[in-house]
């Protein structure tokens, strides 16, 4: 394949002419000519380096070990071709130790067809070896992708679960806000809910912002892109046109906005967005926002329940206290009526027991004192016998 790189260096002249004029030109490669090893190494760990590098052994005979493992060390996929007037298993193990991009030798005296031929097996393996990263590029970026959509999911199955056990309703808005930042890599994040007054969108929760700007934060939903996204109930995502006017002073590249949704109806919106960064937001962050925005109206309605639940507690409370209250009166009241009825049934009885009990008037006497025992044990079936101090119950004094 014409155009590949291809350096030689021999500290002989001959030699590299050799090369440049009858082999690397004739063939169409790319000639890169040295007279050094520290333009050897200069060119080696570079970017991009020569497809091939045909070297020298080093002065002692040796094959140049520390110069290959370093020029291998940034650039694997160099082949290396070394120069030697033999080779000898020493210098095949030697190779061996290097690895397998050390793809061959030439032996002297070079002819260029035997120069060709090994600067073409050299060039077939990183060929190869091109092709195969190629092909498996795309492999490993989906496989990349894979893992970092297995790690998202991971982190917001947790925070789902975080904020489905909190209780503080404040406390889940705020984390699903920071979840939301870190999920799809927004500069900002936050959660619109309808002022159900005004109509308006007010920012619950948020992250990154001003705190001050958070609070007075105010936008119409008739004529923004929140207020569309609550309209609808669907996703808006708003990418790759230039800065947005969300609000006066407030700019932003790229924004998403998710429906929060409880029993159908939307109740506000879940956002991110970038100011800065021109890095788009894609269908997947679409996905995992609403995922979110789902924990955070269930977490929403469970607070309303919660509350709703909380309040007639409260009323059931106040209920009862007026009701023993109420009781606790009638009580006493009827106490007091009972105690007076006794006390005028005492005094009937004392009157009784004075009159004696003969002829027809005690006979009458008698019947007096028969009713007035049934009233009593009437009034004994209400209230228990008020206690009188210093004097027994009436109606064990009465001769019968």
């Amino acid at each position: 394949m014409a155009g590949e790189r291809v350096l030689v260096f021999d500290t002989r002249q001959a030699n590299r002419d050799f090369f440049l004029y009858q082999v690397l030109r004739p063939g169409g490669y790319v000639p890169i000519v040295v007279d050094s090893w520290e333009a050897v190494l200069q060119h080696g760990l570079a970017s991009p380096p020569p497809d091939v590098m045909i070297l020298p052994l080093t002065s002692e005979g040796q094959l140049p070990v520390d110069v290959v493992h370093q020029v291998l060390s940034h650039n694997p996929e160099v082949a290396i071709l070394f120069l030697t007037p033999q080779w000898t298993e020493q210098h095949a193990a030697q190779a061996r130790e290097l690895g397998g991009q050390t793809t061959g030798h030439l032996l002297f005296p070079l002819n260029v067809v035997a120069c060709v031929a090994a600067i073409e097996r050299s060039l077939s393996k990183v060929r190869v070896q091109r092709e195969v990263r190629r092909l498996t590029a795309p492999l490993e970026a989906a496989n990349r992708e894979t893992q970092n959509r297995v790690r998202e999911l991971q982190v917001l199955i947790a925070v789902i679960r975080s904020v489905t056990s909190l209780m503080d309703l404040q406390q889940v808005l705020v984390r699903v806000v920071e979840a939301a930042v870190y999920l799809t890599g927004a500069e900002e994040g936050s959660l619109l809910l309808v002022d159900e007054e005004t109509g308006e969108l007010y920012m619950r929760a948020a992250k990154n912002f001003d705190q001050e700007f958070a609070k007075t934060f105010r936008l119409r939903a008739q004529d923004s892109l929140a207020g569309r996204c609550v309209r609808s109930g669907e996703p808006v995502l708003v990418t790759q046109r230039g800065k947005q006017k969300i609000k006066t002073t407030y700019l932003v590249q790229s924004i998403l906005y998710v429906p929060i949704t409880v029993r159908n109806t939307t109740i506000g919106a879940l956002g991110v967005d970038n100011r800065i960064s021109t890095r788009p937001f894609t269908p997947w962050h679409t996905r995992v926002l609403q995922a979110l925005a789902d924990a955070a109206a269930v977490s929403i309605e469970n607070a309303k329940l919660y509350e709703a639940l909380q309040a007639k507690v409260r009323t059931l409370e106040v209920a009862y206290a007026r009701a023993v209250e109420a009781d606790r009166t009638k009580t006493m009241a009827l106490e007091g009526t009972v105690g007076a009825l006794y006390a005028r049934l005492d005094a009937l009885r004392t009157l009784l027991s004075s009159s004696g009990t003969d002829g027809s008037r005690g006979q009458t006497l008698r019947e007096i004192r028969s009713e007035i025992d049934g009233l009593a044990d009437a009034l004994k079936g209400l209230v228990p016998v008020p206690t009188h101090t210093g004097r027994t119950d009436p109606l064990k004094s009465v001769p019968r």
